[in-house]
């Protein structure tokens, strides 16, 4: 009975159902959990975008941008470079439009680069998934620093202490742990050998 209970709420609201590990964090409108190759991110669109709206990711070497938008055509091309981290989740009746009728759902520039050519997203009903691969994975540190400076902090640089993971060092499972593959909105986890 509560196994199908829980299966009922998964279907009924999948974005509830995605538990980030510890090395992870749910930070309201998004979660995100990594491994030592990959930082999985789960955004939960607003109700309004995920009625009739369009969706257009950039996902660029130090940051993401997620635009929903009306009509084909009217997404934004700019950089997102020196933007500092920001989460806007308004109704499009309040925000400010980049053009007549998009508006940024998340953006932000984030806590490590990533491999472009390598970083994917889908959508799923109203929740947006990306899957960043590290620049800096095991093996293939940072200048002068050890598989301790790969760990994300926080999805974003400068992200507040609600954003942040809050332990003073990286957990130990981060250290034996092999790469993951996350299967769909369940969270459920695929390991690779």
């Amino acid at each position: 009975m509560q196994h199908q209970q829980t299966l009922a709420m998964q279907e009924a609201n999948p974005f509830e159902a995605i538990l980030p590990s510890a090395l992870g964090k749910d930070c309201g409108q998004y979660k995100f959990d990594q491994d030592q190759h990959v930082v999985h991110v789960y955004l939960r669109l607003p109700e309004d975008v995920h009625r009739g709206m369009r969706v257009a990711v950039h996902i660029d070497r130090q940051g993401i941008e997620v635009v929903a938008c009306a009509q084909e055509g009217m997404l934004s091309n700019k950089r997102i470079m020196d933007t500092t981290p920001t989460t806007i989740l308004t109704t499009l009746s309040t925000s400010t439009p980049l053009t007549t009728s998009s508006t940024v759902v998340l953006a932000g520039r984030l806590y490590a680069p990533v491999l472009v050519e390598e970083s994917t997203w889908q959508r799923e009903g109203n929740i947006i998934e990306l899957t960043l691969y590290k620049v800096y994975t095991r093996g293939r540190y940072p200048p002068n620093g050890t598989l301790a400076d790969t760990f994300w902090w926080s999805l974003f640089e400068g992200a507040g202490e609600e954003a942040r993971i809050a332990e003073p060092y990286p957990p130990a499972v981060y250290y034996s742990a092999t790469h993951c593959v996350h299967m769909g909105n369940a969270g459920h986890v695929r390991q690779l050998q």
